[in-house]
């Protein structure tokens, strides 16, 4: 991997910007940089620091991703976005979640990695670093359980009680034993007690159902992003039904038609059934200004220290966004005006602007093709990179040694990869 870092170091640019890193004379503006080189800039730029990698919508997330595996491997993560307007439908992707977790579950852990994702991914809306660092679960060898206590934590971190437990996010009792599959590990546990004290822990294959090997000490994530407790469900509750009498108050005196308050009560009615339903549900991440206190909501760029934030195409990403607000806004008012909704439900979204001044006091590059004026925020200093993207070969062999021989013939470094 040197190799493929030390021809960058010959670049004006390179340096140039290597050193205002260094000086913290941050937001930099690179442009020149095709999208077939920018995985190899953002590597050699950030060596093993967390990377965060903001780019304009999903597809050209997982492009990145995909590029800069190259270089890091499994240190690469993808955090896809939740729709904010669907999400709280209840066949949403299960792997979708996953794939979010593991970024949190990373991040939590501050280990250094680089995560991809779109301006949509950034704006979702999730709790604290700190409260979901406090909701992880530790179970060693010798601790008492009691088992209600268990099933009952569990169930408010977001798992679901089977008979028989098979995927990640489940766990299944059968008398004095405790299967639990965590959503962090390839490996289901299998805990036996005797009374409430642990007599041993097990990993066990999910698969074969059979015991691999002996554990002293298991830790638990969350299955899900929005976290639990007896607390904050009473206050969900409380508020959701505060808001509606208020809101249903406001349109009668409004004169509004019965068929809206008949729309209003029976979406209420539902939600406060789930809420009341001692535990999680599919969509509760689209209510969680009903069980939080503002300061306590954050975006995933929060969960990251002192990151390195890269921002592909950022004038895309910009235009993106005011995209983003503007079909919100029109969908949600839609549903708020036909009785579908709670004001504090339009609430979805994190604040661009709290995002904007995140991204400005850190360390911040900003890469693009070319050179755009209207840009999603200021910049301090601009370095020109000289790329271009090379022609695809196969199977025109012809055409790739007369290329060769060009380049060559203008002493460019060449240097080749293969597949094996």
């Amino acid at each position: 991997m040197e190799n493929i870092i030390k021809p960058l170091l010959e670049l004006e640019a390179y340096a140039s910007t290597k050193v205002d890193i260094a000086r913290g004379n941050t937001p930099i503006y690179l442009t020149g940089i095709v999208d077939a080189a920018k995985a190899h800039m953002i590597h050699s730029l950030s060596g093993n620091k967390q990377k965060l990698v903001i780019t304009y919508n999903e597809m050209r997330a997982k492009e990145l991703v995909e590029d800069l595996r190259f270089f890091e491997k499994d240190k690469v993560y993808l955090y896809p976005a939740r729709d904010m307007i669907f999400y709280s439908a209840d066949v949403h992707s299960n792997d979708l979640l996953r794939e979010r977790l593991d970024v949190i579950n990373q991040l939590v852990m501050n280990e250094p990695v680089t995560v991809v994702l779109s301006i949509e991914a950034l704006l979702d809306s999730i709790v604290h670093k700190a409260l979901f660092a406090a909701s992880i679960l530790h179970i060693t060898s010798d601790h008492t359980i009691k088992m209600n206590e268990l099933i009952m934590k569990l169930s408010q971190m977001g798992f679901e009680r089977t008979s028989q437990v098979e995927s990640r996010g489940q766990f299944a009792i059968r008398g004095g034993i405790i299967d639990i599959f965590p959503v962090n590990s390839d490996e289901m546990f299998r805990i036996e007690l005797w009374g409430d004290v642990i007599d041993s822990m097990r990993s066990v294959n999910p698969e074969t159902q059979r015991t691999m090997y002996d554990v002293t000490e298991i830790m638990v994530m969350p299955a899900r992003e929005m976290l639990v407790n007896d607390e904050n469900i009473k206050l969900a509750g409380e508020r959701i039904q505060k808001e509606h009498t208020s809101f249903r108050n406001k349109l009668v005196k409004n004169n509004v038609e019965p068929v809206i308050l008949e729309h209003l009560d029976k979406s209420v009615s539902a939600l406060l059934e789930k809420v009341n339903n001692n535990g999680n549900f599919n969509g509760i991440e689209g209510q969680i200004y009903y069980y939080y206190e503002e300061e306590d909501i954050v975006s995933i760029m929060d969960y990251f220290d002192e990151p390195i934030i890269y921002l592909d195409e950022p004038a895309r990403i910009k235009q993106r966004l005011t995209t983003i607000k503007t079909e919100f806004d029109e969908s949600m008012k839609n549903r708020l005006e036909k009785g579908y909704l709670l004001p504090s439900q339009m609430k979805v979204y994190h604040q661009p602007s709290h995002i904007l001044k995140f991204i400005e006091n850190s360390t911040a590059i900003l890469m693009s093709t070319l050179y755009q004026n209207e840009n999603l925020l200021p910049f301090k200093v601009r370095h020109e990179v000289l790329s271009k993207s090379v022609n695809a070969y196969n199977p025109n062999f012809e055409l790739w040694i007369k290329d060769l021989k060009y380049y060559i013939g203008k002493d460019y470094k060449i240097l080749f990869l293969t597949g094996t």
